[in-house]
């Protein structure tokens, strides 16, 4: 007997990598999910695309799977944000659908972030599908098909487990770590995903309890989010995993990666650009989620760090080595609003 799971997958001017998510998901072995959509505002064509591509009419290709045309027509059930909210019931014609058979679109006006976004699905999963898990994937994903099974098997056996994650490989070099295990420093802010840019090893291949769970593929306990609630808003986006796991181990359960659990995401090894907004968003939410779990001690140090060394390396290097002073304002907005905050 499966556990239904609700995967939760947010979509913003992101087709082609929407669908190939999608595509890589109807083929997992795993017998019991749903899958809900939640446009967060699209102003391109992804919706018309993502049609398409349910009703048979475009085909991917992709070197992780060979498409699957069998269970084309997908039947699409199309919401917009409001009418996913005051649905009576949800029919039990659908919800008894098989796994991959058909896909719900939630359609937001506005991009609500990824916070808020994942909310709008689990609030409509948990009042009208009542999953024994919420799966939150991101769109530009790719996953192995037997992912979702050593997730919710680990789950189902682990009573304390509130959180589980993947090993997530980036997808240009598929046997290259991006994300594992990862530890918090609460002293200085930084974070650290074990292997991370390194060939596959030993080391990333046993079951470890974790500091917090990657948000990219992050599996949530029923129970958990019955006792915690959702995701905090107020992050938009960046860090709002790290102060959902802190949150879920103050309740008394733990986050642990499931090395078995393998997925593949488009995160270019090389960037180092960001842009002006997700500069000021993980600056600022940096500060807030130290202000919020760092104990007196800690804060101190991590503050004293921060001004003393930290501000001035980044100011400098925004500003000497890339002289972007758009993008030195947004990361001095980030602290001051992070210092608000906190």
């Amino acid at each position: 007997m499966y556990p239904k799971v609700s995967i939760i997958i947010l979509n913003w001017n992101g087709w082609k990598d929407t669908i190939e998510c999608l595509e890589s998901l109807f083929q997992i072995n795993y017998q019991n999910y749903n899958v809900i959509l939640v446009d967060n505002g699209s102003e391109d064509n992804s919706l018309e695309k993502i049609r398409e591509y349910c009703k048979g009419k475009l085909s991917i290709k992709s070197d992780f799977f060979k498409y699957n045309s069998n269970n084309k027509p997908l039947l699409l059930i199309e919401y917009s944000k409001n009418e996913s909210e005051v649905l009576q019931y949800e029919k039990q014609e659908i919800i008894d659908l098989k796994s991959d058979s058909n896909l719900t679109i939630i359609k937001c006006k506005k991009n609500n972030g990824f916070a808020e976004g994942s909310n709008i699905g689990i609030r409509h999963a948990m009042k009208y599908i009542n999953p024994n898990y919420i799966l939150l994937l991101n769109n530009d994903t790719v996953v192995d098909k037997e992912f979702l099974e050593k997730l919710v098997d680990f789950a189902e056996k682990e009573n304390k487990a509130g959180v589980v994650g993947s090993k997530t490989y980036f997808y240009d070099t598929p046997n290259t770590i991006q994300n594992s295990w990862n530890k918090i420093n609460f002293y200085n802010g930084k974070i650290f995903s074990a292997g991370y840019g390194e060939l596959d090893k030993e080391i990333n291949k046993e079951i470890v309890k974790t500091d917090y769970v990657s948000g990219v593929c992050f599996l949530i306990k029923r129970d958990l989010l019955k006792k915690i609630g959702l995701l905090d808003p107020a992050y938009f986006a960046y860090w709002e995993d790290l102060d959902y796991s802190m949150r879920a181990k103050l309740a008394g359960y733990d986050c642990y990666y499931i090395p078995e659990a393998k997925i593949w995401h488009k995160v270019s090894q090389s960037s180092k650009k960001f842009s002006d907004f997700t500069t000021y968003l993980d600056t600022r939410n940096m500060i807030w989620f130290m202000k919020t779990y760092a104990n007196t001690k800690q804060y101190f140090v991590f503050f004293t760090y921060f001004f003393v060394f930290r501000f001035f390396i980044i100011s400098g290097s925004i500003i000497i080595c890339h002289k972007n002073f758009k993008n030195f304002k947004a990361f001095f907005n980030g602290v001051l609003d992070g210092i608000k905050l906190a």
